[in-house]
């Protein structure tokens, strides 16, 4: 009995988070500071920068976000 709640209780978070990502997946996120002012805010690309890094890309690092180099920095330091 414990087995079948447990397996009925997977069952129900296994299809939330299917149909959350559907939801997510069908609505477009876009940077909330970008659309009201136009401008890139400090965040955009960060993580895209933060690959480059990993990837020892400085050049693409720095086109995607040249803050992310800094952070990058610090948050290695910090570890």
């Amino acid at each position: 009995m414990v087995i079948m709640k447990n397996r009925i209780k997977n069952v129900l978070i296994l299809l939330i988070l299917i149909l959350f990502l559907l939801f997510v997946l069908n609505i477009p996120v876009t940077c909330i500071f970008k659309s009201v002012t136009g401008i890139s805010c400090p965040a955009c690309g960060m993580t895209r920068a933060f690959l480059a890094l990993f990837r020892l890309d400085f050049l693409e690092a720095i086109y995607q976000n040249i803050l992310s180099i800094p952070l990058f920095f610090f948050l290695i330091i910090g570890i």
